[in-house]
């Protein structure tokens, strides 16, 4: 029985499916940019109750990923211009993106629960969940470049074929800036993607 060659053929060949590198550089600017969001409040909160810093951590965690489901893109994402899709790179629908977020959260809200005095033995259940996110996150070192929830749902992240890093100029953070002096602002560097 022979296979069909892989095709990600999408509208924009501008952009393509990317792979676990992509990915784990926007997981590792997402997990800074939560660490900054939730330092203040757990260490504040971790002072009056340790039990209510965790269940607080937790849901600012779960309210911050749910930008996967709202803009299908995280932060992170945002940062290095990935998106989360349909497999064939066209946009996700809505319950899509809710049922990858609900399976990659499960851990999260488990160790919500775990915060509970009386319930600190579901937190080892969390950590079996978490490894069966983390395990499920390496089927993308396959050449299809799906997690195992992308499988799943029928999504996948594609990003620029060329990687761009770039840093908000003035004029993109204040429109009041005529396009003339945004004009003067350095390009960003660009490098090819190692796909």
């Amino acid at each position: 029985m022979e296979t069909a060659p892989l095709s990600y053929a999408t509208s924009n060949p501008a952009h393509i499916r990317v792979g676990i590198v992509h990915r784990f550089l926007a997981g590792l600017v997402d997990a800074i940019v939560l660490a900054v969001l939730t330092v203040v409040p757990n260490l504040v909160l971790s002072k009056v109750s340790p039990m209510l810093a965790g269940i607080v951590g937790g849901v600012l965690a779960l309210a911050y990923y749910s930008l996967e489901v709202l803009k299908a893109q995280s932060v992170g994402k945002m940062v290095f211009k990935l998106k989360i899709t349909k497999q064939d790179g066209s946009p996700a629908t809505q319950d899509q993106l809710i049922k990858r977020y609900a399976f990659k959260q499960v851990p999260q809200a488990l160790m919500i629960v775990a915060s509970i005095p009386f319930l600190h033995l579901v937190g080892l259940i969390a950590g079996l969940a978490a490894v069966a996110v983390l395990v499920s996150a390496l089927f993308m070192l396959k050449p299809e470049k799906l997690a195992f929830y992308d499988q799943l749902f029928g999504t996948a992240v594609y990003g620029p074929a060329k990687v761009a890093f770039t840093v908000p100029t003035a004029a993109e953070l204040n429109p009041t800036i005529p396009a003339t002096a945004a004009a003067t602002t350095p390009q960003p560097v660009t490098a090819t993607a190692v796909a």
